[in-house]
C-alpha cells in the first residue's frame, strides 16, 4: 500500500488589488453583532405584543416589558445609525442619538481600533483618535453592529490620507 512520505505545497499570494478608497462606512445588521441585537429587539417586542394579548399580565409587568422593548428599539436604532465619513480632509463620526464629531486630518496624529468583544457597556469596538492639541486620545465607542473588515478598510484609507497630508506639509 503506497503512503506519502513528503508533500510540498507552495502557496502564492493573491495578486495585489488596486487601491480602493473606502471613504464612508456605516454599521448595519448584516453582521454577527447586528443580528444578535436585532434578534433581542424582536424578542422583546414579541414579549410586549404577547403581554398585551394575555389578560393575566398585570399593569406593572406590562409597563416593565414596554420600557424594556422601547429601550431595545432605541439602542438598536442608535447603534445601526453609527457612521464614519472622510470628506475633504475631515474625519466625521455621526450617530442618531449622540453627538457628531469632526476631526481635521491635519490635527490627527494617530488612530487605533480596539476590539473588546462583548462588554458590559455595549461597546464592541473602541476607535481612538489622537489629536495634536489634546494629551489624551478621543475615544469613540462603537456598537456590535460593525463588520471588522469594513472598519479596517476604512482605517487603512484614513491612514493613507494621513500619510499624504503629512507628506504635503
Amino acid at each position: 500500500m503506497p503512503s506519502v512520505i513528503a508533500d510540498v505545497k507552495v502557496e502564492r499570494d493573491p495578486p495585489p488589488k488596486p487601491e480602493e478608497h473606502v471613504t464612508e462606512i456605516r454599521a448595519n445588521f448584516i453582521s454577527l453583532g447586528g443580528g444578535v441585537v436585532l434578534a433581542i429587539t424582536i424578542v422583546a417586542t414579541l414579549f410586549l405584543v404577547f403581554s398585551l394579548l394575555i389578560p393575566m399580565v398585570g399593569t406593572l409587568q406590562l409597563a416593565i416589558i414596554a420600557i424594556l422593548a422601547l429601550a431595545c428599539w432605541v439602542y438598536t436604532i442608535n447603534r445601526f445609525s453609527e457612521r464614519f465619513r472622510l470628506v475633504d480632509g475631515t474625519l466625521e463620526f455621526n450617530v442618531a442619538l449622540g453627538r457628531s464629531q469632526k476631526f481635521q486630518l491635519e490635527q490627527v496624529t494617530a488612530l487605533r481600533l480596539t476590539d473588546f468583544g462583548w462588554s458590559l457597556n455595549g461597546d464592541f469596538y473602541v476607535f481612538e483618535i489622537s489629536v495634536a492639541e489634546r494629551s489624551q486620545p478621543i475615544q469613540i465607542g462603537l456598537g456590535p453592529c460593525w463588520r471588522r473588515q469594513d472598519l479596517t478598510a476604512f482605517i487603512d484609507t484614513v491612514g493613507r490620507f494621513l500619510e499624504k497630508t503629512n507628506q504635503e506639509n
